[in-house]
């Protein structure tokens, strides 16, 4: 896996830490240990899916859908992230 630069460089967890970890659980089915390490993982590929389907095929309500994504990815991040500097 890909060392996290922010935390060699700072010694804490940065916002993202976990995503390569959460993805690897759920290529091999691991479901709950996913969202254990990184709950963001799923809204951020559904945000993904949704925005490479609007660029092949554009449908009126993506961009609704692209910022309801982005912002509960970006809470999620930031709430795992604080859980994390907490504990």
């Amino acid at each position: 896996m890909i060392p996290c630069s922010w935390k060699e460089t700072f010694g804490v967890e940065c916002p993202a830490c976990g995503t390569q970890r959460s993805f690897f659980a759920l290529t091999q089915g691991d479901l709950i240990e996913s969202l254990i390490l990184f709950p963001a993982l799923l809204p951020f590929m559904a945000l993904i899916v949704v925005a490479v389907i609007h660029i092949i095929r554009p449908f009126p309500s993506a961009p609704k859908w692209i910022i309801r994504l982005v912002i509960l990815t970006g809470v999620l991040m930031l709430g795992n992230w604080v859980f994390k500097m907490i504990l």
